[in-house]
């Protein structure tokens, strides 16, 4: 019954999956937080929670593969076997589960690459960055280093399993890899919750999360691998051809510039905060951006697996039909954004505190400039998608200069208004930059999607 409703309803099913997905995540994250707080104090787990989001940056060494492979996997399902791709970001891997299989193969190198890439981006941030903030305040150099290096193991095992799980989302599976993340994550919280109260050890914790996430890597690749080979039994496998390895890489690296625009947008703001105003005080401004966050995911998460059906709909070259699945994304996620920051705005400051262990939640003020930002972000996020998944990428400058933006406002505003200078930087930098752009683009992509009916 549930491969059933799993094989006819697949967008649902990945909806299902997804609000799974981010109530576990966003629970787990969230409950974590005061058993941290209690049991290793807030000094520790500021430097924890920053270490987190520095360490994720080491992912972005992924430079938009992950995200390329979803669409092209798509496409090669939609795709006809002589489609012409000059026109558009589209690669012509071949038609149907062949052309996925070649896909595959022809990524695994790239990720092999990127991952030692990823490894030594964490390696100097440390040394050049990390080390000479207030984030080493109340901690030992060297424990702090290996603290470190065992945290950037994650990162560089989540990007080797980008490959599969970009696969099995592009191909239709975008709910297994979305439950799979739910397991992920809340394995790894309640580990890592485990290890906090009975050893009261940063390194203690982070092993157990290194654990658990090799699990995860040596999974999604077994299920990944078991998928290609089921539905390309007689394939002999492809020959690497240099050619599309590089025309591929010319596509995917704009769409990581893209990632990195955003990561300086929003990924970076805890860290920020310990760097700013010290590991003390990035718990409070840690919990707000996780209910925000949850709850802006939450509202968009019709609009993913309408994005992978949007983009095999173009290259079934069935325009009018990609258009309206848009536009019913838009109308159901349009209402929930609104409706979830209203939640995040005037119903959870009055339940969060209970979480913080004495520590005071953020004031109304910060509060409400994430909402309003989250809305906005919202907004543009969804229509960004939309653009990126008809096979054209124009958000590369735009996004990179609201990231280096958001970080020289935060620099400003942050030692003047304390967290609220947080948000401050981020609308400042959204609205000079993707928040219009991003509505313009979007303009003009559906009035090409009409030209072409």
């Amino acid at each position: 019954m549930i491969s059933e409703f799993v094989r006819n309803h697949p967008v649902r099913a990945a909806t299902l999956a997804g609000w799974i997905q981010q109530a576990v995540t966003g629970f787990s994250a969230i409950m974590v937080l005061p058993i941290l707080l209690s049991n290793i104090g807030a000094e520790q787990t500021g430097v924890w929670l920053a270490f987190q989001g520095f360490v994720m940056l080491a992912g972005l060494a992924d430079f938009g593969v992950g995200l390329a492979i979803t669409r092209q996997a798509a496409h090669c399902l939609g795709g006809q076997k002589h489609q012409d791709t000059r026109n558009t970001d589209f690669i012509p891997f071949g038609s149907g589960w062949d052309g996925v299989r070649c896909l595959s193969e022809h990524a695994g190198p790239v990720y092999r690459i990127t991952s030692f890439v990823a490894l030594a981006i964490g390696v100097a941030l440390f040394d050049l960055v990390i080390r000479h903030t207030r984030l080493m305040d109340g901690i030992e150099a060297t424990s702090a280093r290996w603290l470190w290096y065992m945290m950037l193991l994650v990162p560089c095992l989540l990007l080797l399993a980008a490959r599969p799980a970009a696969i099995l989302s592009g191909t239709g599976s975008m709910w297994l890899t979305r439950l799979g993340a739910a397991i992920y994550f809340g394995m790894q919280s309640l580990v890592v919750a485990i290890l906090a109260w009975t050893t009261h050890s940063l390194f203690a914790m982070a092993t157990a999360s290194l654990v658990v996430t090799l699990g995860f890597f040596l999974s999604i690749h077994a299920i990944c691998a078991w998928h290609l080979r089921r539905n390309t039994p007689d394939s002999p496998g492809s020959r690497l051809d240099r050619s599309l390895t590089a025309r591929f890489l010319r596509v995917a690296f704009p769409l990581g510039f893209v990632n990195i625009g955003a990561y300086l947008v929003g990924a970076v703001q805890v860290p920020m905060v310990g760097v700013l105003l010290g590991p003390a005080s990035v718990a409070p401004f840690f919990l707000a951006q996780k209910i925000g966050q949850f709850l802006l995911q939450a509202a968009l998460q019709f609009s993913a697996p309408k994005a992978v059906a949007f983009s095999r709909l173009l290259g079934e070259n069935k325009p009018e039909d990609a258009r309206q699945t848009m536009l019913h994304a838009m109308r159901y996620a349009g209402f929930t954004i609104v409706a979830a920051q209203f939640i995040f705005v005037f119903i959870v400051p009055h339940l969060a505190p209970i979480l913080l262990a004495g520590k005071t939640y953020p004031q109304f003020l910060t509060v409400g400039l994430i909402g309003l930002d989250y809305i906005i972000l919202g907004f543009t996020t969804l229509l960004a998608q939309f653009v990126l998944a008809s096979g054209k990428n124009p958000f590369v400058l735009t996004t990179l200069l609201a990231g280096l933006l958001n970080v020289l406002a935060m620099l400003t505003f942050v030692p003047r208004f304390g967290l609220a200078g947080i948000p401050m930087a981020s609308l400042l930098a959204g609205l000079l930059t993707n928040y219009g752009y991003a509505v313009y683009c979007w303009i003009k992509m559906n009035s090409w999607i009409k030209e072409t009916q």
